[in-house]
């Protein structure tokens, strides 16, 4: 009898995958199947579209690459969008 993968493990193994881990990492570091492993992440890219799931991962491996994390890219942005309502010039941002 197959044993049901909690939800909050699937979001983890989503999470890993779009961190840039690769199917076998993840596999070995949940104890499950590779195969478990791609179904999981199969059923969210087809509830999420294809397209948009590839998109989320390579800016994760862009993130990774870059090492900046997804809470402190959106720190980033927020900081952008408050410059930008204050009405500051991006080259001069440094005169601010």
């Amino acid at each position: 009898m197959k044993i049901p993968i909690h939800e909050h493990i699937k979001s983890a193994i989503i999470d890993a995958w779009l961190m840039g881990k690769t199917r076998d990492n993840i596999a070995s570091e949940f104890n499950i199947s590779t195969g478990s492993v791609s179904n999981i992440i199969e059923q969210w890219q087809h509830r999420i579209g294809v397209y948009d799931a590839n998109n989320l991962r390579q800016l994760g491996l862009a993130l990774k690459k870059a090492g900046i994390t997804p809470v402190k890219c959106t720190n980033g942005l927020r900081i952008t969008n408050i410059i930008n309502r204050l009405g500051i010039d991006e080259d001069h941002l440094l005169d601010f």
